[in-house]
């Protein structure tokens, strides 16, 4: 099975969701090379992180404002090529102020870096780590009743 999480930046807290499902300790930044990277968030395509201990193949996809469509459009897609919803789990995972993630990220492109704007949002997402987590509770429920 392949598990998508899915939010405004697939960089930000996708990833830290993914990492936390998969449950990879996160210390500071360097654990998490791609965290922030607008470059890897802006290229649309969904990001491999790991595979968990039953073989399920974890994923981080950036849907920018529109989370909910773009988790229906894939679901419906995935319908579409006869596949069913045990390949592939779409689980949005969602924290207070997320729309401006994705500004962020076309302001440290236009700017040709993002050092900065990945500790500012790093700092910011560790103050939620709890809301995050929480959600990742849920779904490793979800994912474990099925």
């Amino acid at each position: 099975m392949k598990i998508m999480f899915i939010g405004t930046s697939g960089v930000h807290h996708p990833l830290l969701a993914a990492y936390s499902f998969l449950n990879i300790a996160v210390q500071d930044l360097n654990d998490m090379p791609v965290f922030g990277n607008a470059r890897l968030d802006a290229a649309g395509s969904p990001l491999y992180i790991g595979e968990d201990s039953r073989g399920n193949q974890v994923y981080t996809l950036g849907m920018g404002k529109e989370v909910l469509l773009g988790k229906k459009a894939i679901e419906d897609l995935v319908k579409i090529l006869g596949f069913s919803s045990r390949d592939l789990i779409v689980e949005p995972v969602s924290v207070l102020g997320e729309t401006w993630l994705p500004s962020l990220n076309k302001i440290s492109l236009f700017l040709g870096g993002n050092f900065i704007l990945r500790r500012l949002s790093y700092r910011f997402l560790r103050m939620q780590h709890r809301h995050i987590f929480r959600q990742v509770n849920e779904i490793s429920k979800k994912i474990a009743a099925d």
